[in-house]
């Protein structure tokens, strides 16, 4: 596995840009079920950018939006949800420094997305797959590629000192299945099982590597609408403030 890590962190490290569509679905405790469709642009070098869009809905018919960007001016997000409605909010850079320091210190991601996301740095799963490994025991499994695509599948159960205790209706993984495709080392598909049965899949429906990709495509179109900063926006807001 060490051997498969540093291979990822290379091919992510000589990455200029990574373009990659994805797909989760999965259920709750109780049967509600839930997709969520997203996309993510990762722009390297002198001017690196980021950004994200997430489509969710659930088989109540709750459903919603989450749009963020990341570039030279701060991080902007346009969420779309029934319970704030359209809410559009900037971050400028001396409140992201603040962000990050208190991530940092609080050692948790920021509640604004794209302000801390591990995504940017590991792109292709080298993060996912070293906390997975954390929790789970990984071993290469049998069987090879997916859908005519070359590549290998790990596997392995919750580690015993990780197993849930008391609550039988905990949502928690007890195995999971990892595909990494051979020739460039990415992370396609991730099953998470409890008792045999899939909680959640993970899949990525697109990747590609090295396109084309300009510092101004990185924004929001918000149909002309002016973003609050984030410091207004009170429940945004005291999240942040530590």
């Amino acid at each position: 596995m060490t051997l498969l890590l540093g291979e990822m962190r290379e091919v992510e490290a000589a990455a200029k840009t990574v373009h990659i569509e994805l797909e989760t679905t999965g259920s709750y405790p109780g049967g509600v079920s839930f997709r969520t469709k997203g996309q993510m642009d990762v722009l390297r070098g002198e001017h690196p950018a980021f950004h994200t869009v997430t489509a969710y809905e659930f088989g109540d018919g709750l459903s919603g939006r989450l749009e963020s960007v990341r570039n030279s001016d701060g991080v902007l997000t346009l969420t779309n949800n029934p319970t704030d409605g359209d809410v559009f909010l900037q971050m400028d850079l001396a409140t992201l420094a603040d962000v990050e320091w208190a991530s940092k210190v609080l050692q948790r991601d920021a509640p604004v997305p794209a302000a801390t996301d591990a995504r940017m740095a590991s792109p292709l799963g080298s993060g996912v797959l070293t906390e997975l490994l954390r929790q789970f025991d990984l071993k290469i499994l049998s069987r090879r590629g997916k859908d005519g695509q070359e590549g290998i599948w790990i596997g392995g159960d919750l580690r015993p000192d990780l197993q849930p205790e008391g609550d039988s209706d905990l949502p928690l993984a007890d195995h999971v299945e990892v595909f990494v495709r051979t020739p460039d080392k990415a992370i396609l598909d991730i099953a998470y099982l409890q008792l045999g049965k899939v909680l959640q899949r993970i899949e990525v429906k697109r990747l590609v590597i090295n396109a084309p990709m300009s510092p101004d495509s990185f924004t929001i179109d918000a149909a002309g609408r002016k973003p609050r900063q984030v410091r207004q926006q009170p429940q945004a807001w005291p999240a942040l403030d530590v």
